[in-house]
């Protein structure tokens, strides 16, 4: 639980002053929820209580509702730390019930896919088993089957009515029927009303309804999704999260005026080596958009592997009037662009007439990576698309 005393001390004397049903603690951040949870309970405060949230929160819940509640979703192994007596045997019932490499694996309790990884193969599950026993782990984690397809997350407003509505753009054409599976995910984990939610998934076919369950989060989408919700949806996370708590009668209505312009957002994640320059597009590309690069380094900076959602090096915002120009246009960057980044290895390659900026007596070979992760806010919040 996150202590936050100056908020613990504004509340003892906030319900002194203002009757406990107009106060409101509203989540915002997964990090303190259970923190807020704790102070309705301490302070008497209306809201939902630590147990009401647990099956939205913790993952281990969560695939066990969707099992029950039959929510299509990727197999998987439970792995309780505390309770590991013989690794070969954990290593051979996680098989077992996954059926093969590569997996997943997550804690249980976590955000920002903090302690997540993929595993490749049984020596990799057998090492970081192994390490962790030895770092005094004690807690549950999620191993999960792989899941290949495209990653989608749909972010809604449940309204103070019971019922709710999309805060994401009409594109039923690339996921058919997504209203259906949301609502189907809200019926089977009742999610206190009035907030918002985000149900994350894999389509698992291109523009099918075939989708899987990854997890869920109670409150407003992360940085990057919620900066864009405005001109993709016609509803700011921000207003929507405040709106709902505030008037029992708001809908989460897109604002009729908003900008008639079309937007969207590719970053791309570090990429092991030196970047050389801040690149852009080459006057003869084939964009109608405007572009706007938001580079996070400077060139000369040494970039390691992307081990983190803080391993981003830049940000294009694409603007366009017309909808399909703009999709040609990131689809356009997303099979030919890439930063300008170098390999910091020796002797792999010559160097380039014009890498001027880099010591003579290095090589370096230009990074392709087909396995390189560009978050593309295409048609949802967030859509990761391995190229």
């Amino acid at each position: 639980m996150l202590n936050i005393p100056e908020l613990d001390s504004f509340l003892e004397q906030a319900v002194t002053l203002i009757p406990r049903s107009k106060l409101r603690l509203i989540e915002s951040e997964e990090w303190v929820i259970t923190t807020l949870c704790h102070f309705r309970q301490k302070y008497q405060i209306p809201g939902p209580s630590y147990d009401d949230l647990e099956p939205l929160r913790n993952k281990a819940l969560e695939k066990m509702v969707a099992e029950y509640e039959g929510i299509p979703s990727a197999g998987y192994a439970l792995l309780d730390f505390k309770h590991i007596f013989n690794v070969h045997a954990e290593i051979e019932r996680i098989k077992n019930l996954i059926g093969g490499f590569p997996m997943f694996r997550k804690p249980v309790h976590g955000a920002g896919c903090g302690g997540c990884a993929r595993i490749n193969n049984e020596e990799e599950l057998r090492d970081w088993i192994q390490y962790t026993i030895q770092e005094g782990y004690d807690d549950l984690y999620l191993i999960e089957e792989c899941v290949f397809g495209m990653e989608f997350s749909a972010a809604v407003c449940l309204l103070d009515d019971g019922t709710w509505r999309p805060i994401f753009e009409d594109c039923r054409e690339m996921f058919p029927n997504m209203e259906v599976f949301v609502d189907k995910v809200i019926k089977a984990y009742k999610p206190p009303h009035p907030h918002l939610l985000c149900i994350q998934g894999f389509q698992l076919e291109k523009n099918s309804d075939k989708y899987y369950l990854t997890e869920m989060t109670y409150r407003m989408l992360g940085q990057r999704d919620t900066m864009l919700s405005y001109m993709y949806s016609g509803v700011s996370q921000e207003t929507a999260l405040l709106s709902c708590h505030l008037d029992p009668k708001y809908q989460a209505d897109p604002d009729p005026n908003r900008p008639k312009i079309f937007e969207r957002h590719i970053w791309y994640p570090y990429n092991e080596g030196v970047l050389l320059s801040h690149r852009g597009v080459d006057i003869s590309a084939p964009i109608t958009s405007e572009l706007t690069f938001n580079w996070l380094c400077e060139p000369g900076t040494k970039l390691c592997k992307p081990e983190s959602f803080a391993h981003f090096l830049v940000h294009i915002r694409l603007r366009n009037k017309n909808k399909s120009k703009v999709l040609e246009d990131l689809v356009w960057l997303e099979n030919n662009w890439r930063p300008d980044i170098v390999s910091t290895e020796v002797n792999e390659m010559k160097l380039d007439e014009d890498m001027e900026l880099i010591d003579e007596e290095n090589n370096f070979e230009e990074i392709e990576d087909p396995d390189l992760n560009i978050f593309n806010s295409s048609q949802r919040s967030l859509v990761r698309v391995t190229v």
